[in-house]
């Protein structure tokens, strides 16, 4: 998916993280928060243009993207400074999310329900202290009616997904847009929770998808 959209002329740049085991929530948002910052700070020298940076997370890095989009400026996020360049935050353009986990609480009590032990574990392993998964939820964060930035976002989302169900991702789309954001919503039939990593016509769709939102969103500066 990187190489095709890079094919396309974008300056693509992945950011490693740390995961749970090794820095729980909100470790993994901080990474990313300084990685936007490292890479506006470099663009240029690889002929990108910092002010219209734009980010990709799939599932787990949705969530992580959705976190920093909407709080780019929040203290935990910001923990770790970056002192040749704090002329840089980490804002975005845009935002593109397939399959997030916009609502992690509402997925923990669905994978208890189906008794999938694995996201059980994985969600305990990420949220310490577990109130965190309250503090760090994409969709809660709407409904208290937190003061965030909403930059336009695109959610890809599978219609047979029974990690994060469609019902789930179209209320955080319903919620973000009724609280003044800019979001597309587009659902692929027949696709899973992972169907983008797969060859085939949706995953196809999905990044002509993506190739189509960019330039929309580089031409609204």
């Amino acid at each position: 998916m990187d190489e095709r959209l890079a094919a396309s002329g974008l300056l693509g740049v992945a950011i490693d993280v740390r995961l749970a085991r090794e820095a729980p929530y909100p470790g993994s948002v901080a990474d990313v928060n300084f990685g936007i910052r490292w890479l506006k700070s470099r663009a240029r020298a690889w002929n990108g243009e910092p002010s219209t940076l734009g980010a990709l997370g799939s599932s787990s890095g949705g969530h992580v993207l959705e976190l920093c989009a909407m709080r780019p400026h929040h203290p935990r996020y910001t923990m770790y400074p970056l002192p040749e360049a704090p002329q840089f935050d980490a804002t975005l353009k845009y935002v593109i999310a397939r399959s997030p986990i916009s609502t992690p609480l509402a997925r923990y009590e669905l994978a208890q329900k189906m008794t999938r032990d694995t996201l059980i574990q994985n969600s305990a392993l990420y949220f310490r202290p577990w109130d965190s998964i309250i503090e760090g939820n994409p969709q809660l964060i709407l409904d208290r009616g937190e003061a965030v930035l909403m930059p336009p976002m695109f959610v890809l989302q599978g219609e047979l997904d029974d990690n994060v169900l469609p019902a789930m991702q179209e209320h955080f789309v319903a919620t973000y847009r009724a609280t003044g954001g800019a979001i597309d919503y587009e659902v692929f039939l027949g696709a899973e929770h992972r169907w983008i990593i797969q060859p085939g016509p949706q995953t196809d769709r999905a990044i002509d998808m993506i190739k189509a939102f960019i330039p929309r969103q580089l031409r609204a500066r």
